[in-house]
């Protein structure tokens, strides 16, 4: 089983935590991801992300991707993992299109 950091860059979970809790992962969080494309300061920092998490050997996922010119750019700057809607909507349990929320008749 492996330790992931969700949000990474927004509130708490930031670089200190990279070498306190040593994750095998990071997750991007979509604030930094949004229109990532359009943005040299976030692309400046998401490259230091996959520079930082190159060198400890730690997995980065980008998540929130919602258009194609994000995950083009998120691409090219070297990252393989991605989450959002231009992939999948949400799922529970491995179910998908649950409209919420379920009324009782339907349970």
């Amino acid at each position: 089983m492996g330790l992931a950091i969700d949000d990474f860059g927004a509130g708490y979970a930031g670089l200190s935590l990279l070498t306190k809790i040593q994750p095998d992962k990071v997750k991007i969080d979509r604030e930094i991801i949004t229109d990532i494309h359009q943005s040299g300061p976030k692309q400046a920092v998401v490259r230091s992300i996959i520079n930082c998490c190159r060198e400890l050997e730690i997995a980065v996922v980008a998540e929130g991707i919602e258009r194609i010119e994000e995950w083009c750019w998120l691409e090219s700057a070297g990252i393989k993992r991605f989450q959002g809607f231009l992939f999948a909507t949400p799922k529970v349990n491995g179910v998908g299109d649950i409209r919420w929320p379920v009324k009782k008749s339907e349970v």
